[in-house]
């Protein structure tokens, strides 16, 4: 793995979290009656939508640098 691709995989794993960070707190004030444990509800909102979310700025990112050195 070279430096660009490490690059590029830290900033989707910051992207993903950052994600889930933010819909875990949204969801935490809707469901405010009965709380479920925080770490839970991250690794779960985490593993929904911020894994797919790095997945897909990964493979866009990787296309956009690939088409970038190409021209």
């Amino acid at each position: 793995m070279n430096k660009k691709e490490r690059l590029i995989m830290a900033f989707s794993i910051v992207i993903g979290y950052v994600s889930a960070q933010y819909l875990m707190q949204t969801f935490i004030k809707i469901q405010n009656p009965t709380p479920i444990p925080t770490q839970l509800v991250n690794l779960v909102i985490f593993l929904l939508i911020g894994y797919p979310l790095f997945l897909l700025i990964n493979t866009l990112l990787k296309w956009f640098f690939r088409n970038i050195s190409n021209k």
